[in-house]
């Protein structure tokens, strides 16, 4: 049977908990099981993208200058947009690194860009029946590493499923980037102390 849908990918995460049941609607819970699922499922996904950068979730867009110029430490101010989850760059993948920060609902940089910033970016990509079978894969670990705990009421369980992840993570999660060249990114100044649990510090923004 072919996972179409959210509870399909919830079914697929309490699976992996063993055997606790079927959800069947986490838009309109009626069991302690789905309200549990309907809390995680959103930003268990974002995480889950901006851990992986999948190709269905690549998306490029021409963004707004701010009419406002930030206060200080940066010239230009662009829209960050509402779906995005992980900037990737700006223009051409070849082009020049630049230096940037991301802050509420903005990008700042030094760059002037009149017409609009060229972002490259993922998106919170939703849409279950676009998403790749490895995605879905791990998506659903990343799932059960949330929930666990709620559903089954046993440490070991959620212990177990926390010692697979990182190796579901390098076993899943690179198989999109094998079909793009490498990408020149550009540098966030703020970035490089938020990584010690991968899952986690990728939740949000």
């Amino acid at each position: 049977m072919a996972v179409t849908g959210k509870n399909d990918i919830c079914n697929m995460a309490i699976g992996h908990m063993g055997n606790y049941g079927t959800i069947n609607n986490i838009d309109d819970p009626s069991s302690t099981k789905e309200t549990t699922f309907a809390l995680w499922y959103d930003d268990a996904l974002e995480a889950t993208l901006r851990l992986s950068i999948p190709n269905f979730a690549r998306s490029r867009r021409i963004v707004s200058k701010r009419a406002t110029a930030p206060a200080f430490g940066y010239t230009y101010a662009y829209e960050y947009p509402a779906d995005c989850v992980k900037v990737l760059g700006f223009g051409d993948i070849d082009a020049k690194d630049r230096s940037y920060t991301v802050e509420g609902e903005d990008i700042l940089m030094d760059e002037d860009y009149p017409d609009g910033l060229q972002l490259r970016f993922i998106s919170n990509a939703t849409d279950v029946s676009k998403m790749t079978s490895t995605f879905k894969i791990l998506f659903s670990w990343v799932l059960a590493s949330y929930t666990a705990m709620s559903i089954t009421q046993k440490r070991p369980i959620m212990q177990d499923i926390e010692k697979k992840l990182p190796m579901k993570i390098l076993e899943l999660s690179g198989a999109d980037a094998q079909e793009n060249p490498p990408i020149r990114k550009s540098v966030s100044k703020f970035k490089q102390a938020r990584y010690s649990n991968p899952v986690r510090n990728n939740a949000k923004k």
